[in-house]
């Protein structure tokens, strides 16, 4: 995820923070879809995740390997 913000000298500052278990995905995919983390876009978002994992066959993913 990436979030951006004003810094205190008026550049953006930008965070990336790395989503790694499936409950931190779901809520970010819920809140992205729906403004906010309700029970009801929670279970939307995670019916999501498992609809693309079993149309790919991936599982879940891997964290990328950092050099």
């Amino acid at each position: 995820m990436v979030q951006k913000s004003p810094g205190p000298d008026g550049r953006n500052v930008v965070k990336v923070i790395e989503l790694r278990t499936d409950d931190e995905r779901a809520a970010e995919l819920a809140r992205m879809m729906s403004g906010g983390v309700t029970p009801k876009a929670l279970a939307r978002a995670r019916e999501l995740l498992h609809e693309s994992r079993h149309a790919t066959g991936d599982g879940p993913r891997k964290a990328l390997q950092r050099s």
